[in-house]
């Protein structure tokens, strides 16, 4: 069995826990809704994804 998991480097972990954090004040802060908030957490999904050495692209769609 090969092992194909990510080490963990500095950036890496930084990035895990600014998510992590992005994540919690989208939950449980005051404003939950807004475009900035979600803009936020998109970033710092793509920073993670970044990280792990992929390349992330984001778009937004409107729900039908």
């Amino acid at each position: 069995m090969t092992d194909t998991s990510t080490p963990v480097t500095p950036e890496l972990r930084d990035a895990a826990l600014r998510l992590v954090s992005s994540c919690r004040d989208l939950a449980w802060g005051p404003d939950t809704t807004s475009l900035a908030a979600e803009m936020e957490l998109i970033a710092r999904l793509s920073e993670l994804g970044n990280a792990l050495g992929y390349r992330v692209a984001w778009t937004r769609t409107t729900p039908p």
